[in-house]
Formats: C-alpha cells, sequence, structure tokens
C-alpha cells in the first residue's frame, strides 16, 4: 500500500519479525499528498535494528519542493557490525 512504509516497518520491529530479515528492497513514497516528511523515522528504525542501506531517486530539478518522489531502498544486514544490535 501506497504510504504505509513507516507503518509496515514499525510493526515488523514491535513483533521483533525484524531480526528474521537479511535484505529487501523498499519502494518508498516521498511526499505523498500532504503528509509530513517521515524519511529519518524509517531510515532511524533500519539504523537501530541493524540494517545499512542505498538509495536510487532522481528528481529533476534537484531543486523541486514538495513534489512527488519514489525511491528505492536496498537495506541489507551489515554482517560485521550485526552482533552490536540486540534482539527484543
Amino acid at each position: 500500500m501506497e504510504g504505509a512504509e513507516n507503518r509496515i516497518l514499525s510493526d515488523l520491529v514491535s513483533r521483533g519479525s525484524i531480526h528474521s530479515i537479511r535484505q529487501m528492497v523498499i519502494e518508498y513514497h516521498h511526499h505523498l499528498s500532504d503528509r509530513r516528511s517521515c524519511l529519518a523515522d524509517f531510515l532511524r528504525q533500519l539504523e537501530e535494528t541493524g540494517f545499512e542501506y542505498q538509495f536510487h531517486a532522481s528528481l529533476w530539478p534537484g531543486t523541486s519542493q514538495g513534489v512527488f518522489q519514489d525511491m528505492l531502498i536496498g537495506a541489507y544486514r551489515d554482517e560485521a557490525h550485526e552482533s552490536n544490535f540486540q534482539r527484543t
């Protein structure tokens, strides 16, 4: 469902299911309708549960403000640092 990225990730984190995921590709919708931006919250949840990530996004011109934007986020476990994260 478009726009449900934060809710789904929060649910995975709260249930502890996030720890069984090794990698994922997320289509993230930025500036969907009049909702406030919450990409930082989304990335914080990934980081706090041991994920690293890469982006693929384009927007032209780069100074466009408040424009809907699709981006792909490739999230993956950083095996070298995974032991630093406790599973709850």
